[in-house]
């Protein structure tokens, strides 16, 4: 094992207000070689391996349907689909101290050549965004109203910007359709970030589960840091989300799991019982990895070249 340090990393969150979060993470790098039993699951012309943990819960092939798909092929976003989330809608900024401010503008989220692309960019002049003074503009879509989904499986084929110095997050996460559940509120209510890319780290993504645990749970984040990732060429990135088990696979290498145990008043399958929705995300970092003039590169693009959900036959 490598130690590699301290991050404090985070983003702020959909809600009538801000809502910053800052993550400490102790992270290591673990270096092994696995050797596991990949199981097809049945989807198509598309099949991946998976490699789940719990083979007696997650295995063979799987009887599912596609529910959702966007190959980007056309020459703008499928408004049927997505929304762009903007900053003066919602309240949601990521950040600190140099703040990304969300517009619906073609500079920042566009279709071209088979992809969507989001794009951060300095805008090198500085303007109010929904009362902060910033120059940072970003792109980020959601599937909020248009979309959404109790278990299955998602999968998202994407290209990160090639960036091995801090100042720039990615994210593709699943947020609830009703941010509170039985009077609690997040991070109790649930979020699944099944991909999570700081520049400051550029060969891995972190999965990360929000979530308020009934004791500590190791798993709730994933601390091996094996989730690899190669920054020259595109990465596929899959969550299995079953009531009973969130496993999330990157590359067809399963590098996270979580037999999730709510606390009170929760009860499992609880919170991730419900309808959530998708959310990809171009942001500026927090932190350790915070954006650092002269040095982070802007404007930083990442390509999306498909999202794609399919749902169990026997799901609830």
């Amino acid at each position: 094992q490598k130690s590699i340090g301290i991050a404090q990393l985070g983003k702020n969150h959909h809600g009538l207000s801000p809502m910053k979060k800052t993550l400490s993470l102790y992270i290591f790098i673990v270096y092994s070689i696995a050797i596991s039993i990949a199981y097809s699951v049945d989807l198509g012309d598309d099949t991946k391996p998976l490699l789940p943990f719990h083979h007696e819960r997650i295995s063979g092939d799987l009887n599912v349907t596609l529910t959702f798909q966007d190959e980007f092929n056309g020459t703008s976003l499928d408004t049927n689909n997505w929304v762009v989330m903007t900053t003066v809608g919602s309240g949601y900024t990521t950040g600190d101290p140099y703040i990304a401010c969300y517009v619906d503008s073609p500079n920042n989220v566009y279709v071209a050549n088979g992809d969507l692309h989001l794009t951060v960019l300095n805008e090198n002049t500085n303007f109010s965004c929904n009362g902060i003074w910033t120059n940072f503009t970003a792109g980020e879509v959601d599937t909020l109203e248009k979309f959404s989904q109790t278990y299955g499986i998602f999968e998202v084929r994407a290209r990160i910007p090639d960036v091995r110095v801090p100042g720039l997050q990615e994210t593709f996460w699943l947020w609830p359709v009703h941010e509170s559940l039985d009077g609690v509120v997040w991070p109790a209510s649930g979020e699944i970030d099944f991909a999570e890319f700081y520049s400051q780290y550029p060969h891995i993504v972190v999965p990360f589960l929000h979530y308020n645990a009934s004791s500590p749970n190791q798993n709730i984040t994933s601390y091996s840091y094996d989730c690899f990732i190669d920054l020259s060429s595109y990465n596929v990135f899959q969550l299995i989300w079953t009531p009973y088990q969130l496993t999330i696979n990157v590359n067809n290498y399963t590098c996270f799991y979580d037999d999730w145990n709510p606390a009170p008043p929760l009860q499992k399958p609880q919170p991730f019982s419900r309808p959530f929705f998708i959310t990809l995300t171009q942001a500026l970092g927090v932190g350790t990895n915070a954006y650092q003039p002269g040095i982070t590169p802007l404007p930083a693009t990442t390509q999306i070249d498909y999202v794609r959900v399919w749902q169990f036959a026997d799901a609830d």
